[in-house]
């Protein structure tokens, strides 16, 4: 599979409620290799998800994810053979393994 970035940004003018619980957001999704993966929230969780809708979705990880909405964010998901990386404002804050099982979750400044 060949690497890659998918960028989005949270906007609190547009997004002001997004990351409370009970409210759900689709960010946006990409292709990796043949298959599409789905960024989405869950209160205050971001989640990857492969094959998403289908009888066996894949998914690739889920962190708590938690941001002032004082300002914008720029989120940025990027993957190569093996691993993805989540990124609040350039500031590395996840890196998960291909079934997200063994997720390393970062302290965002």
């Amino acid at each position: 599979m060949r690497s890659g970035t998918f960028n989005f940004w949270i906007d609190r003018d547009t997004d002001p409620n997004v990351f409370s619980v009970g409210i759900r957001r689709k960010w946006g999704s990409f292709q990796m290799g043949d298959e599409a993966c789905v960024i989405c929230s869950d209160g205050p969780t971001l989640a990857a998800t492969l094959r998403m809708g289908s009888h066996n979705p894949l998914p690739l990880f889920r962190i708590p994810f938690q941001v002032t909405l004082k300002r914008r964010h720029l989120v940025t998901i990027g993957w190569s053979t093996g691993t993805m990386k989540v990124y609040l404002d350039a500031e590395l804050i996840a890196i998960s393994g291909e079934t997200g099982q063994n997720a390393t979750i970062f302290d965002a400044a």
